[in-house]
């Protein structure tokens, strides 16, 4: 059998060999560190934007920093990489940019339990193991309807009443791959008028299936 962390990446492999291998292939979702299924979960929020990722094109971080160039909060934080990382990507520097460098999954666990909101720009995800990451750590969350991403959310609600669903959605917003479109998710949830603390009594709800 060949398995992959997501039905978007099988069907890529289905795809790219033409079907050759169908009976052979299935989904087997990735779990997060029990230090996200353990974090303390905390309802009141910093006032910052998160993101964490590889220094690569496809996780799209040119887009977040141009979505949050507008002042709409007071600074984006960005693990995975230093200045010379985000230069390599030609994107510019500016004092709202905070680089936090690589990270403990501890330390991203306490940045996710306090963020403001979490982002997720890529332009492609195989997965999408930092929505998981974040949604067990209480964080609200943009992220991009990629790849792996809706299998992730779908995980996240499966077991949830249509009322929690609607509670979630208000929190966790999927959004298309370009700056005007992540900058509507995330002018959404600094306008939410909902509770957060409906949003954190959900997530112990759904740690479990990850």
């Amino acid at each position: 059998n060949i398995t992959g962390c997501s039905k978007f990446l099988v069907n890529e492999l289905q795809r790219n060999f033409n079907g050759l291998y169908t009976n052979k292939c299935f989904p087997m979702y990735n779990s997060v560190s029990e230090v996200f299924l353990t974090q303390q979960l905390k309802s009141h929020k910093r006032d910052y934007i998160f993101c964490a990722a590889r220094f690569a094109p496809i996780k799209g971080l040119d887009l977040i920093v141009k979505a949050a160039d507008n002042n709409i909060i007071n600074k984006l934080l960005i693990a995975g990489g230093d200045e010379n990382d985000l230069l390599k990507l030609e994107i510019p520097i500016n004092d709202s940019i905070t680089l936090l460098g690589l990270l403990s999954h501890d330390e991203i666990a306490h940045y996710l339990s306090v963020a403001e909101i979490t982002v997720i720009p890529s332009r492609c995800e195989t997965y999408g193991i930092l929505l998981a990451e974040a949604m067990c750590c209480g964080s609200p969350v943009v992220a991009t309807n990629v790849g792996g991403i809706p299998e992730v959310i779908a995980l996240a609600t499966e077991k949830l009443s249509l009322n929690e669903k609607e509670i979630f959605n208000r929190w966790v917003k999927l959004v298309e791959p370009n700056v005007e479109s992540i900058r509507n998710g995330i002018d959404a949830l600094l306008n939410n008028n909902g509770s957060i603390e409906d949003y954190i009594n959900l997530v112990p709800k759904f740690r479990n299936n990850f």
